[in-house]
């Protein structure tokens, strides 16, 4: 601005005096043409910068659909709120590892373990209890967890299959060692189902929801586990 003033006091000087005119015509252009860009580049500056979307992931799950529905009905309305699909946990926890995303519906052993390997991690709110939601389904000649024994079991390589599938089979009488465990994504359940890959598969969601509609048979479900 103190260029601005010198050329100012400067150009008013030169008003004083009969000559020059046509230099102090081109004098004043110059200096509201100065005045012109230091405003247009404050302007700029002060410009409210875009608010980058909170982005929240919710795989498909029973217990997450309260944040789609949250959505219909204009919750997040005029709020940077984004919500994305990863198709399992597994790829929940990879995205926020890689700062993919913000926020996560995670399962309770994903929510306890991704603190051991991030910093700044919270848990703001439980959405749910499994009771009957998580599954384990076999052919429909398996007729119960007994017949699981010398079969191939499809289990996600995570702290809650491994407790879901021990669990099961404590109750029914039979150990991991009495069957085959191949592990596998939840994106892979349905495919390595059909395929024939595996006589049974611990599942959820919309792979479980497939699979019974396939005609698989629902062997245990979380509904029979208490504590």
């Amino acid at each position: 601005m103190n260029l601005i003033n010198l050329l100012i006091k400067y150009q008013n000087r030169l008003l004083n005096k009969s000559s020059g005119v046509l230099f102090v015509k081109l004098l004043k252009c110059l200096t509201w043409s100065i005045v012109t860009l230091v405003l247009a580049i404050a302007l700029v500056n002060c410009t409210t910068k875009p608010v980058a979307p909170l982005c929240i992931d919710a795989n498909p799950g029973t217990g997450h659909e309260t944040l789609y529905l949250a959505s219909n009905l204009g919750f997040y309305d005029k709020k940077p709120i984004r919500l994305v699909d990863y198709p399992s946990g597994t790829e929940e926890v990879r995205a926020h590892r890689n700062n993919e995303i913000e926020g996560a519906g995670l399962s309770i052993d994903q929510a306890i373990s991704l603190p051991a390997v991030q910093e700044n991690i919270k848990t703001i709110a439980m959405m749910d209890v499994s009771h009957g939601g998580d599954v384990i389904l076999g052919k429909p000649e398996i007729t119960d967890m007994k017949a699981l024994k010398g079969k191939r079991v499809g289990v996600e390589a995570t702290s809650l299959g491994a407790l879901f599938i021990t669990r099961a089979l404590e109750r029914n009488g039979i150990s991991l060692q009495d069957i085959q465990v191949v592990s596998l994504e939840l994106t892979e359940h349905e495919r390595a189902y059909k395929q024939g890959n595996v006589d049974a598969v611990f599942t959820f969601g919309l792979a479980e929801i497939k699979l019974l509609v396939a005609g698989a048979r629902s062997l245990f479900d979380s509904g029979q586990i208490t504590g």
